[in-house]
């Protein structure tokens, strides 16, 4: 037998994919997009100190990049395959468990590893400029394919696991997000105790202090706690540990196994608790059920909006600890990345729910068989984003309201101009309801034309949240381009506020054309797509932009 067959086989199907390709000079061009925004804004500065900016800000990207690719590729690979019931034809065959394992970690690595080869060079300019060495690049360079093979093999050791797709994604986000924030919440510990760091082991497992130990600044080989390469080989090894765990789990986890009496009870226990009991559930139908069935159907899981609401208490819980221990420091730290995470999260939350359902249920042809019945195409989308503001309208509203009381302390807090500080948080907060509202649309469009929830949450994400991004960095580009060539600082007017605004028309704008775009292809075309077979078509960039019909 040949050994590792799939492996080859599936580097040669992706080296065929013309999306191998794309992916590259995607990932290439937005490094160079991001370089010529920091020389922009940079240009007048000395030449050493703008590479080392450079190099610092496509470091970080390349390595966010690289820990959260695995949640894309390698979270529901494995998983995908149980629910679709062919990863045990497989074992029917003469493969073994590390075949599957490592054949799939090439079938998704390639594209992963061609984005990330795309990006160094754009971070080698910053050599020719001054401010960093030729060891300290490389060095970057393996962190950064180290903290790659660290997400990848992370995500398949969580699919190896679990069959449901949003368990086995929300597994690799929650290893990922620890392992990264890791020696951050060291470092917190560590000062509210009055250390001057923490335990070596403890940073040590973390993925980005590798990366954090690659600059020369940071780079100390005769010390145990802060050496490159002991963390590099510590990250590496917790990699193929998974990937070895991986191997041993997806032959015996693959089958459905019946339940027993235990196991039996338990699941009783869980799904009581998931959906209340009888009685609960019986008032919860007759108050729902007459007025929109699907609003009952989608809001029978009592423990989603809950999940919000605990969510938004640990970081509450969080907050409160940081004030007590840090003092008043920490409001003039940590109020703008709180409320940054807090409005992220939320809208990669309204993202994920918005798109599951119809994605997983024209995947398993449930969408068809609730179109034979007398419900409208109207009274499902209603009752879809019934449940959505159910679930999030709360939440949402908190957070607003700890914007607000971050306004009001911010404008006793820092002196300066407090109108540019109101506005940008009166921005930021009236751009989280729109963004909200246009995801619960574009979302559920996505994920009626997405092979799997988490790709269509992905694709909501990017039209609605990454797009106005990338075109408010071009428009300011301009601005700076025109400036400099007339050897001016900008227009009397152009200021905080007035970047504020110019954010927040482009963001609006943006979300006008999706949110309607989206809304209307929903009620034109969702019979059609719903009862349309996924094709093997590759649509170009637009089409993939804008959702291709002929596609799923």
């Amino acid at each position: 037998m040949i050994f590792l067959p799939i492996v080859g086989r599936e580097l040669r199907v992706a080296s065929r994919k013309g999306a191998t390709y794309w992916l590259r000079l995607g990932a290439a061009l937005a490094a160079v997009g991001a370089a010529a925004w920091i020389l922009l804004l940079a240009h007048s500065g000395p030449s050493k100190q703008t590479g080392l900016l450079l190099f610092v800000t496509l470091t970080v990207l390349t390595n966010l990049y690289a820990l959260l690719v695995g949640l894309r590729t390698t979270a529901d690979s494995l998983s995908e395959e149980k629910r679709e019931g062919t990863l045990g034809l497989l074992f029917l065959t003469d493969l073994r468990g590390y075949d599957i394992v490592l054949g799939k970690l090439a079938a998704t690595s390639l594209n992963a590893s061609y984005a990330m080869v795309g990006m160094f060079p754009v971070l080698g300019l910053a050599q020719l400029m001054g401010g960093v060495a030729p060891q300290e690049f490389w060095r970057v360079v393996l962190a950064s394919v180290s903290n790659l093979l660290f997400s990848l093999a992370a995500g398949l050791f969580c699919s190896s696991l679990s069959r449901d797709d949003r368990k086995a994604v929300g597994a690799t986000f929650l290893i990922v997000f620890l392992s990264a924030v890791l020696p951050v919440i060291g470092s917190l510990l560590a000062a509210a105790n009055g250390q001057s760091s923490v335990a070596p082991l403890f940073q040590l497992l973390s993925p980005s202090y590798t990366c954090w130990l690659a600059f020369d600044t940071n780079f100390k080989p005769t010390t145990l706690a802060d050496n490159f390469w002991v963390s590099l080989l510590v990250v590496q090894s917790l990699s193929w540990l998974f990937l070895a765990l991986a191997c041993l789990i997806v032959p015996r986890t693959w089958q459905e196994k019946s339940t027993g009496h235990g196991q039996g009870n338990w699941r009783e226990r869980w799904e009581q608790w998931q959906f209340g009991s009888a009685e609960v559930r019986l008032a919860w139908r007759r108050q729902l059920l007459e007025a929109n069935p699907i609003h009952w159907l989608t809001s029978r899981e009592r423990f989603k909006t809950g999940l919000v609401w605990i969510g938004l208490a640990l970081a509450a819980g969080f907050w409160i600890w940081g004030e007590i221990e840090v003092g008043r420091d920490w409001f003039e730290v940590a109020c703008v990345p709180a409320a940054l995470t807090a409005h992220t999260l939320l809208k990669v939350w309204m993202a994920t729910e918005s798109s599951r359902r119809f994605a997983e249920d024209r995947r398993s042809g449930a969408l068809e068989l609730l179109l034979a019945t007398p419900l409208s195409v109207r009274d499902i989308l209603r009752g879809q984003r019934q449940s959505l503001a159910r679930q999030f309208a709360g939440p949402t509203a908190a957070v607003l309201v700890v914007d607000l009381y971050f306004i009001m302390r911010g404008l006793n807090h820092f002196h300066g101009d407090e109108s540019a500080w109101v506005v940008v948080w009166l921005a930021g907060m009236g751009m989280l309801g729109w963004d909200m509202a246009t995801l619960s649309w574009v979302g559920l469009w996505m994920g009626l034309n997405s092979r799997s929830p988490h790709r269509a949450a992905t694709a909501a994400l990017v039209r609605v949240c990454l797009v106005p991004w990338l075109l408010f960095a071009g428009l300011m580009a301009a601005v700076v381009v025109v400036a400099s060539a007339t050897h001016s600082s900008g227009p009397s007017w152009f200021g905080p506020t007035a970047v504020t605004l110019g954010w927040f028309i482009v963001g609006g704008v943006n979300n006008v054309l999706f949110g309607l775009w989206a809304k209307t292809q929903l009620h034109d075309e969702f019979r059609e797509t719903a009862t349309r077979r996924f094709e093997a078509h590759s649509p170009g960039v637009l089409g993939r932009l804008f959702g291709d019909r002929r596609r799923g």
